[in-house]
């Protein structure tokens, strides 16, 4: 193999695994955005529990 096709080789290699660790940030992203999420509506309850209970 020479030089020119070993370069392209490693290019497509490492942008394989570029794209390899964009789809796992992506997903870890995701999946804490749906606990922060679930956090925030639980906090969310709470509060109007507490300010029922407040108002009672």
């Amino acid at each position: 193999m020479d030089l020119y096709h070993l370069s392209l080789k490693c290019v497509y290699w490492a942008s394989q695994e570029n794209i390899k660790s964009a789809v796992h940030l992506t997903k870890n992203a995701e999946v804490t955005r749906a606990h922060l999420q679930r956090q925030l509506r639980n906090k969310g309850a709470e509060n109007n529990r507490l300010t029922v209970q407040l108002r009672v």
